[in-house]
């Protein structure tokens, strides 16, 4: 990526733009695209970027009723943030992680969570 942090700041505005104006199934899309572009940079300039739109993703999943389905993405975020000491991507995705459980009503698969990762 050339420019990633310009990139990924104008994708996140345009995410934000999307979600503000309610058109969830493009934000969604969208933010497949951006996801499949974040998997691909290993920068920690965009660490704070991309868990902003990892946020982004989430909420446009939740506004269209996916978020469950998005569970497993997400588990291989907190992982790669794990492994990369990005702090904010991992207490993002944490959120996201336990705002999916407690949607469903899965309590106990959210103090699972909470009991063997630890809040960055």
């Amino acid at each position: 990526m050339v420019y990633a942090e310009t990139q990924l700041f104008l994708y996140d505005l345009l995410l934000m733009k999307l979600l503000d104006d309610g058109d969830y199934k493009n934000a969604k899309e969208f933010g497949d695209f951006v996801f499949a572009r974040l998997k691909n940079v290993n920068l920690r300039t965009l660490d704070h970027l991309g868990a902003k739109a990892m946020y982004f993703i989430a909420l446009a999943n939740e506004k269209l009723g996916m978020l469950s389905q998005v569970r497993q993405l997400m588990f291989e975020s907190y992982k790669t943030s794990s492994l990369r000491k990005d702090l904010i991507g991992q207490a993002t995705i944490t959120n996201v992680i336990l705002r999916s459980y407690i949607s469903q009503n899965m309590y106990e698969q959210a103090r699972q969570f909470i009991i063997k990762t630890n809040f960055p």
